[in-house]
């Protein structure tokens, strides 16, 4: 078997076929054990709940970083408006300066 890798597209070198059979003779064995497959779903439940925390704030540090680039981007258009209004001033001035 090729070395394990569970990034590559080659299925023989992330997938363990000797794994995958040792797993469903465990499942067989225990298939009636209630208190072994109540202990899986709690831990199971658990790094689900811990996932979906670190995914609430992962998403609101994103959305933090979000609001902060619109701001920021605001605050360049309105600088870039503000330019734009000052050259037009300074160019409507100028003219009014040289026809009077």
């Amino acid at each position: 078997m090729a070395n394990y890798d569970p990034k590559s597209l080659r299925a023989e070198e992330f997938i363990n076929h000797e794994e995958i059979l040792a797993t469903l003779a465990y499942a067989q064995e225990h298939k009636n054990d209630v208190a072994l497959i109540d202990a899986i779903l709690e831990k199971a439940r658990e790094q689900a709940a811990r996932i979906l925390r670190d995914a609430r704030i992962a998403s609101d540090t994103v959305l933090a970083q979000l609001d902060e680039m619109k701001k920021q981007a605001n605050t360049n258009a309105a600088d870039q408006n503000l330019a734009a209004a000052r050259a037009a001033l300074r160019s409507t001035l100028g003219q009014a300066e040289k026809k009077a």
